[in-house]
């Protein structure tokens, strides 16, 4: 989930509930587990490793186990998306009237990058499969790295705060832009009533 705050361009922009709470759910996990990487003992029920275990078969478990929940809430997501509330999603992006429903398979197809490429070149009705395949192989490779943050609590700080850092500069860059534009809206606004007044003072009044 930490790669999604890179790929999804997650910002820290405290007074837009969309972009916080995507930030949370993304950034959350990272932070939980090496919290409880680096205060946890042996002895502790939220203990994610085992000491007296070799090193692969902790790392089976971490993958795997992840994999298992992963396989779920795709099987979920799918269920959601492309089942239940197909039609519902698909009569709210043809209105002109209602803001479109944006899931993330529609928003990466729609992207000009090699994913929505990739996509876009299977058939239509295979290009859902072809999205959760993609996530699949994203995920298989995600996972085997992300043991290494559990073993080494300092590449695991590195990680936390290297996201940390890149939403709030993308939070800083959403202010910049907003207000900037705003600002260069009020000089326009300026600009304009300073030529109506001028053209208001130079216009010869007619004499009675």
């Amino acid at each position: 989930l930490g790669l999604a705050v890179i790929a999804w361009r997650n910002s820290l922009v405290f007074h837009s509930l969309d972009k916080i709470t995507s930030l949370f759910i993304h950034i959350e996990p990272v932070l939980v587990t090496y919290i409880l990487s680096i205060t946890t003992g042996p002895e502790s029920r939220f203990k994610i490793a085992y000491p007296e275990e070799g090193v692969f078969e902790v790392l089976g478990d971490m993958i795997f186990s992840a994999l298992l929940l992963y396989c779920l809430w795709q099987f979920g997501y799918w269920l959601k998306v492309q089942v239940l509330d197909r039609e519902k999603i698909q009569k709210r992006n043809r209105s002109d009237t209602q803001l479109k429903y944006v899931t993330s398979f529609i928003y990466m197809r729609e992207q000009k990058s090699a994913v929505g490429k990739f996509i876009r070149k299977a058939p239509h009705r295979r290009q859902p499969m072809a999205f959760a395949g993609m996530q699949l192989i994203y995920t298989v490779v995600t996972l085997s790295a992300a043991p290494l943050l559990y073993f080494f609590p300092s590449l695991h700080y590195l990680w936390l705060l290297f996201l940390v850092s890149f939403s709030t500069w993308n939070g800083s860059c959403f202010y910049f832009e907003v207000f900037s534009s705003r600002y260069e809206e009020q000089l326009k606004q300026l600009r304009l009533s300073a030529e109506l007044a001028d053209l208001a003072t130079s216009t010869p009044q007619n004499s009675t």
